[in-house]
């Protein structure tokens, strides 16, 4: 039976796209069979699995420039569209039933992909309109659907409140929630907090969560300190132990070049194979 994992955080840019994909790739590598659930409209993880990053853009400037100037619109969806995944979390959500067309298989062993595209924008509108069904149990019904296929369903969520993001939590067996070293950051974790508590009062449900500190400087600094210390008192049971390190040149360049992190050698992949032990020994309790 499948543990649906999600990844979430109402903050943008705290590594939870790398978070969500490096996870689920080194539970694959492990002899674990992982769906990997696209549900941010922006489509960061559907791109790490396509060839977008391999076309030629030296050629394309060339075409944009000759031939985008009457139909510039037209031009760039030519040029960048992408065909490999015709359906996808946005069907899952319309029809649950959907789920078993919207697994495609990656060039990752046991690594399967639910993907995203431009109509994920629309399914928030769509699922408040349909009436007929439960509108915050679509996901839940679909990974039912596919619970003896998997071991672990992980998703990646956008960092925004929407029905979307509903469904995602509302499925979730934990929601690990990535929160980036700094002050400032604490707004994402109180919002997101604010979210699973509306959500376990609205319906009646109790969604556990845990947190994990990502983008931490190796010479750890005093506010760092500081800040794992109050969420250690705050949190004392739902703070992981493993924390992510700044590695900026080789998470970019992952996701510039289309790339695993599992493909090189970094600091930043040895914290996440150690999150990934800590999750499997018992982390996600």
């Amino acid at each position: 039976m499948a543990k649906v994992i999600s990844f979430q955080s109402r903050k943008g840019g705290t590594g939870k796209t790398t978070s969500a994909v490096t996870f689920a790739q080194i539970v694959a590598s492990k002899g674990y069979k992982v769906l990997l659930v696209d549900a941010d409209e922006q489509a960061n993880t559907t791109r790490r699995f396509t060839d977008t990053c391999k076309k030629d853009f030296k050629q394309i400037f060339s075409i944009l420039k000759e031939n985008g100037i009457s139909h510039p619109l037209q031009s760039l969806t030519e040029q960048l569209k992408d065909d490999k995944y015709t359906s996808g979390t946005y069907d899952v959500l319309i029809d649950p039933a959907s789920i078993h067309r919207c697994c495609f298989e990656t060039n990752h062993e046991n690594l399967y992909l639910c993907p995203a595209n431009e109509e994920l924008i629309k399914a928030d509108q769509m699922v408040l309109l349909d009436t007929r069904s439960p509108q915050q149990t679509r996901f839940s019904r679909a990974f039912k659907m596919v619970a003896n296929e998997f071991d672990y369903i992980v998703i990646d969520n956008a960092p925004s409140a929407n029905m979307t993001i509903i469904n995602s939590l509302f499925a979730s067996d934990l929601v690990i929630i990535t929160l980036k070293a700094g002050g400032d950051e604490l707004d994402g974790l109180r919002k997101t907090l604010a979210d699973i508590s509306e959500i376990n009062q609205n319906f009646g449900v109790n969604i556990n969560f845990k947190i994990l500190m990502t983008m931490m400087h190796r010479q750890k600094r005093n506010i760092e300190l500081l800040e794992r210390e109050a969420l250690e008192a705050m949190f004392p049971d739902r703070l992981f132990k493993t924390m992510i390190s700044y590695q900026d040149a080789a998470v970019a360049k992952s996701s510039v070049e289309n790339r695993s992190l599992l493909d090189k050698k970094s600091n930043v992949l040895n914290d996440y194979k150690a999150f990934v032990d800590e999750f499997l020994k018992g982390g996600a309790d």
